[in-house]
């Protein structure tokens, strides 16, 4: 937990953002009958607490689903007002919270099976280089609990929402306009001064971070992939997954996936 403190920290940092921390001894400890209502008015007070709107990042799935809770007692929206996101991806907790959480995929598999290759070395004698191994993520799988872009204009909200909702098959700027009942060229400028690039950026840019769960999570051929993900063919999809990614997507789906 302190690690993935330090890294949550470092990259908001990065981005000129703070953030602030709840440590689990903050919370009163689990030792009367009474101890969970008061762990959950203690955890509602804090989240009443923070400026809003607000993204919460919680340490596993289970913390996630009681933040999410929490926001529901505190009569604070999600994602609207808070939006939430957990780690490990565990599908139980994450589709059945209400709302569903995003949570970060980890590479539990691979995890596994560097854990067995170090005790293998070791007990064979062999050296090692390091016994400390670093996986990335895999990326984070979206759900309801932060598919929303923090953004005053409601109209760009909404047209990130019908993005999201149609990553599956092309989207033309147009299309995009008439869905938010707005000009093509009113979208591109309303994008660019709440994003800072265009609906067609960010269009390519949803559609590729669904290329990439699908790498990580299913056996789809490239080109079935290719498809699912907006692109006209396998070629246009493996060069724009190269340009955002530095790799192709055969070699970014070796190095994630979990099987």
């Amino acid at each position: 937990c302190h690690q993935q403190e330090q890294g949550f920290g470092q990259a908001l940092k990065e981005v000129g953002a703070s953030f602030v921390s709840l440590y689990a001894d903050h919370i009163p400890r689990f030792n009367a009958h009474n101890a969970w209502a008061a762990a959950d008015s203690y955890l509602v007070g804090w989240i009443k607490s923070l400026p809003r709107p607000v993204g919460i990042m919680l340490f596993d799935d289970e913390v996630a689903m009681w933040a999410t809770q929490a926001c529901l007692a505190a009569r604070l929206r999600v994602p609207e007002d808070v939006a939430i996101v957990g780690v490990f991806n565990n599908e139980v907790n994450c589709e059945f919270a209400h709302p569903p959480i995003s949570s970060v995929e980890v590479p539990a598999m691979r995890v596994g099976y560097e854990a067995a290759r170090i005790l293998h070395a070791k007990m064979a004698g062999e050296p090692l280089e390091s016994e400390k191994v670093l996986l990335p993520p895999v990326g984070v799988a979206l759900r309801q609990s932060s598919d929303l872009v923090a953004i005053e204009d409601a109209e760009v909200a909404a047209a990130i929402r019908y993005i999201r909702m149609n990553a599956h098959r092309r989207i033309l700027a147009e299309e995009l306009g008439e869905a938010v009942g707005l000009s093509r060229r009113s979208l591109e400028q309303r994008f660019r001064a709440a994003l800072g690039r265009s609906p067609g950026e960010e269009i390519r840019r949803i559609q590729l971070e669904r290329a990439r769960q699908l790498l990580s999570q299913t056996n789809l051929p490239l080109r079935a992939i290719a498809a699912q993900c907006g692109f006209s063919d396998i070629c246009h999809f493996s060069h724009a997954f190269k340009k955002r990614t530095g790799q192709s997507p055969g070699t970014y789906r070796e190095k994630t996936r979990e099987v």
